[in-house]
Parts: C-alpha cells; structure tokens; sequence
C-alpha cells in the first residue's frame, strides 16, 4: 500500500532559479515515488537511492538533494534492512518543503551491493516461460491471476532469475519456482509462485446428441474453441476408426479419448467360420460370437456344429481363430 502525503508546493530558491519561474505553484503530475525495494552501493542511504522524480520540479528537486542521507546501510555485502516511512518522513524534515506530493509505501527494503529486480521484470519472465512451456501449434495462451513477489534481490550485478518446474504444467493454475542465481551459477534462493494459464484450442464436439453405441460420422462432429483449463481429460484426435460413442452425449459436449471407441471387428451374436488351425490340418466350421471384439483380440464363440464354446481370436470381421 502506498501512502501519499500532500506537501506545500513552495520551491526552495536554488529550485526557483533552475527551474526559471518566479511563482511557485502545485502541479497534479510533481511528485517523488519511494520504490519498495533498493540495492545501494556505500556506507550510506540516500534520497537518490530510494526516489524516483516525475515532473520538471520535482526532478530539480530530486537533483539537489539526491544526497541527503536516510539512514546508515548495511555494512556487508548482502545485507539488508528495512526503512520504514517514517524515517524517510524525517530524513525529508531536514530538506526543503517537496513541490509535490510523496508517494511511499510504509516500509522499503533495502539491499547492500546487488541488484534489485522489479515485480514488472519478474512477470515479463514468467510470461515469457509459460508462454513457451504451452506453446501448441494453433493456441491461444492467455495468463493471469500470478502470484508472483513485488520485487527480487540478487547478490551480485551479473545474478539472474531462473525458472524450474518438478511436474509437467497443465492449463489453469500451475505452480513452479523461481531460482535466484548468483554469477557463479549457484542457486541461493527459491521461490514458489503460480500463475492461471489459458489455453485455447480448436477440438471436436458433439454436433447433435449422440446415444451409447451411435457411430461417430462426420456430421456428428464439430468444432469448437475451448478452454483447455476447463477440459479435463485427453481429447479425441479423431484418427483411425470407425469410432463409436460409449455413453450418451450432448450438443456441444467435447468428446474425451475416454468416451470413444473403436467400432468392434466382430459384433456380439454375429456368424463368423471358425477356423482350427493345427501343424498338420486346419478345419473351418461355422460359428456365433458370444462377445464383440477389435482386431487381433480375443473372444468368446459357439461352434455351431458341437455347439461347444471356445475362446478364438479375431483375424477379420468374418473370421476367427484357434490354434
């Protein structure tokens, strides 16, 4: 949260000269920004490290006193501390009044040595990742909802942020870790975050209802853009076949590889030749298949003749085998 704090907008005289004018005089736009988090190099921290000046006054402002000093920093390499507004409040007591307002949050962090990464740059990154981990031919990538920290401190100027994920990122809420690395390439921090991923594709729907057991033809089928999030299974890729439809479906509805089938080779209570094929004979008589079945499986059938039954296995859609 960001505290403003309105101030007198009278200019000090070395700003009057600067600036040129002889009234002074409130502008919406002047103003110092105190950032959340800062990384300082000296014994010292000072106005210049913590603000950032918008408009021509305040920047003349900003100039004159970028070396005012706040309080003492951290004395290693790494160190931190935390400044709370109101010794910033104090430090600026002993300046001159500000030509506009002064936007502060009620604490900063402050990092000896470093650099600090901002929350922009660290959403730039993960977008950049997510973006490429669900990078699918014809998709829409849409991300919201990060949850991501405001800010990052690396040790040193060459240190950088890595991306890691231990699982495979499905669409809709995925969680990874950010890796803090330092120049030798050591990672020194880990942070978990998460983001909302959408991922639009085009994938086949019912076109009309469709009852258990209805073959799947071409005008039963069409396509829709959905929201992978919301899809929750594999979907139908529609090749090979012919295809069938294991439990009713609506118009509309996406059609899951779960809820599709294989049309069966034999069908349940059809003629198929039973063929017996041995080392040294092969016989073939007529025979009904007790159960359905693809290609290449095995199932129950009569033989027509002995009326005996005997699992066979399924060569074509007239013929089945015992060997």
């Amino acid at each position: 949260m960001r505290v403003q704090i309105q101030m007198p907008s009278i200019l000090f005289c070395v700003c009057l000269m600067l600036v040129g004018s002889g009234t002074a005089h409130s502008d919406r736009g002047e103003r110092l920004v105190i950032a959340k988090a800062v990384c300082v190099q000296g014994p010292h921290v000072v106005l210049g490290d913590l603000a950032t000046a918008f408009g021509t006054e305040s920047t003349v402002f900003l100039e004159h006193f970028a070396s005012l000093k706040v309080a003492d920093a951290p004395v290693r390499q790494g160190g931190k501390m935390i400044l709370t507004a109101d010794r910033i409040e104090a430090a600026l007591a002993r300046a001159a009044a500000l030509p506009g307002n002064l936007e502060m949050p009620s604490q900063v962090h402050i990092q000896q040595g470093g650099r600090v990464i901002p929350g922009s740059a660290i959403r730039a990154q993960v977008t950049a990742f997510l973006q490429q981990a669900f990078a699918v031919t014809d998709a829409e990538v849409r991300i919201r909802e990060y949850r991501l920290p405001d800010y990052l401190f690396v040790p040193d100027p060459k240190g950088h942020l890595a991306m890691e994920s231990s699982r495979t990122m499905q669409p809709g809420r995925v969680s990874f870790r950010i890796n803090v690395v330092d120049a030798g390439g050591q990672v020194i921090r880990r942070i978990a975050v998460s983001a909302f991923v959408d991922v639009w594709v085009t994938v086949p729907c019912a076109a009309r209802p469709l009852r258990r057991g209805t073959v799947i033809e071409p005008q039963a089928v069409r396509f829709e853009r959905k929201n992978l999030a919301y899809v929750r299974g594999s979907v139908w890729n529609g090749r090979g076949g012919p295809w069938r439809v294991k439990r009713p479906m609506g118009i509309g509805e996406v059609m899951y590889a779960k809820h599709i089938e294989l049309l069966p080779t034999v069908s349940k209570g059809s003629r198929v030749s039973l063929v017996f094929d041995g080392p040294t004979i092969r016989l073939e008589v007529p025979a009904q298949a007790l159960e359905e079945g693809g290609l290449g499986s095995s199932i129950l059938v009569r033989n027509l003749q002995s009326n005996k039954q005997v699992l066979a296995l399924i060569q074509d859609k007239d013929t089945v085998v015992v060997h």
